[in-house]
């Protein structure tokens, strides 16, 4: 039914007929996006659950009354209403163009909504028309085997080349062929030199008829029918031999790209050691540093933002590494400073909380974090209006966290507050503005967001960021800074800004001393 009514509106308002049109035309790929859009329409539910703790009646009210959008969607979701939040993303969907960014939220919350089969049909979208997106990474990281599908691609690609390849080729020996039509090539037979064997071979008066202008013409036939059959047969082989190496050669970059990709932690434990022991070294924590740590599909930036910029300091690896002890058999220890409670891990409770981070210490330490704070909750701590930024450094530091809101503040008093806190090698990090407040800003974050300082220099003003997503981190640029005096993208999440810009961009800043 809802394909004849797109028929007809198509028809009636392009005036073509839909039966008509050519696969991979400019209407067809509308035609596509119209149903992808209709099928998120009819799937959607209602903005709030009958069953949440407001009840079904003030849900069918906020429905009539409050347009969602995207910030009041994700801000339903960091309160862990999960199920409202998946509902108001399936409102945003029916109201806004399609992207990678809003589908990956909306599946975040199905996820968290138990509404698995949504997420898995959102995230299979995204890895298919998307792959190339930060948020087509993070699907993977909710559904593994969704890498089929890249998988597949790949193949089909790797197939298209090769047969490109090969239908090249034969054009070529060809073109070369007429060029030297008329002339022999080297290593072809002639009459000249036959081996001396072959004439041994033939009867005596064989080889007299062979000399005379009949027989050598019929020679020369034969030679050359010979010399053709033995070209043809050389580029047979010559093709396979390429087709070979092309197939080889894709596998292993295949293969490197994947193993580069997919470089995460394996859960591997040392069962000799006793039990309390150190399980880390403050080296093998600096040995990746903060790029031991990608966060995946837990929203815990505010932690993981103030775990990179410990691993990124000499003390603050050295305080990583007491974290972690072993726990007995398959079993690591974690016990945050200042904390009472030790949270035992093991690889069945990392991967039901899906964490995998780079580095297995950052692994371990961040699914203490999850069993901590379960949902976030408490991450704005007692009275529920604290700083999760502040939350964060704190609870890896133990040391309560200074706060300053660059608003609030003149450039040289931000100034000062970060440059001291780099210059002193101690943990220092910030959150961005909520999208609303900044959407009518270039684009050149994430919103409400948390990041780590990593770097900063009075001079130029500009300060080094580096987001906790690592290397599946959004890549911005800003029009008209060409020579990068004010932002300037580099890898793997990192950033440089300049403070005039951080003012505007980020709402609070934290430090801690360690």
């Amino acid at each position: 039914m809802i394909e004849k009514i797109i028929e007809r509106n198509i028809e009636k308002d392009t005036g073509v007929q839909v039966h008509t049109l050519r696969p991979g035309s400019v209407v067809c790929r509308y035609l596509a996006g119209m149903t992808v859009a209709i099928q998120i329409a009819t799937t959607a539910t209602p903005a709030l659950a009958a069953d949440s703790p407001q009840g079904s009646s003030q849900g069918k009210a906020q429905t009539q009354n409050q347009a969602h959008s995207f910030s009041s969607a994700w801000d339903l979701y960091q309160k862990n209403r999960f199920t409202e939040s998946a509902d108001a993303f399936e409102a945003v969907l029916k109201t806004t163009s399609p992207s990678a960014r809003i589908y990956y939220h909306a599946a975040l919350a199905n996820f968290r909504a138990n509404r698995r089969a949504r997420a898995r049909q959102l995230c299979t979208h995204i890895v298919t028309y998307s792959s190339n997106s930060p948020e087509s990474a993070y699907c993977l990281k909710l559904f593994p085997e969704l890498s089929k599908i890249l998988e597949a691609k790949k193949a089909e690609k790797a197939k298209l080349a090769s047969a490109a390849t090969d239908s090249k080729k034969p054009a070529t020996a060809k073109t070369e062929t007429e060029s030297k039509s008329n002339n022999e090539k080297e290593g072809d037979l002639n009459e000249k030199n036959l081996p001396p064997d072959f004439w041994a071979s033939l009867p005596k008066d064989l080889r007299e008829k062979l000399k005379t202008p009949a027989g050598k013409a019929a020679l020369k036939g034969a030679l050359k029918d010979y010399n053709k059959r033995m070209a043809a047969k050389n580029r047979t082989a010559a093709r396979k031999v390429a087709s070979a190496a092309a197939i080889i050669k894709v596998n292993t970059d295949d293969k490197e790209e994947k193993d580069e990709d997919s470089k995460e932690a394996t859960f591997t434990i040392d069962n000799t050691l006793t039990r309390g022991a150190f399980a880390f070294t403050a080296a093998q924590i600096a040995k990746d540093g903060a790029n031991g740590i990608d966060q995946n599909i837990n929203p815990n930036c505010w932690f993981e933002a103030s775990m990179a910029a410990l691993a990124e300091l000499p003390r603050g690896q050295r305080l990583l590494a007491t974290m972690i002890r072993y726990g007995g058999k398959d079993t690591y220890i974690v016990r945050f400073p200042g904390d009472g409670i030790e949270y035992k891990i093991t690889r069945e409770r990392m991967e039901q909380l899906g964490i995998n981070d780079r580095s297995l210490w950052a692994s371990i330490i961040e699914t203490a974090q999850v069993m901590k704070f379960p949902g976030n909750a408490g991450a704005n701590g007692e009275s529920g209006m604290e700083s999760r930024l502040a939350i964060g450094l704190g609870c890896i530091t133990g040391c309560k966290a200074e706060i300053r809101h660059p608003a609030n503040c003149s450039e040289g008093e931000l100034s000062s507050f970060i440059g001291g806190a780099v210059s002193s090698k101690n943990p220092i990090v910030c959150g961005s503005w909520p999208a609303s407040y900044i959407a009518h800003l270039p684009y050149i974050v994430v919103p409400q967001h948390a990041y780590t300082i990593i770097g900063f220099d009075p001079a130029s003003k500009l300060i080094t960021i580096r987001n906790p997503h690592g290397k599946n981190s959004t890549t911005f640029f800003l029009a008209g800074d060409t020579r990068h005096q004010k932002f300037e993208m580099k890898e793997d999440g990192v950033f440089k800004i300049h403070l005039s810009l951080f003012k505007v961009y980020f709402n609070q800043v934290c430090r801690s001393f360690i």
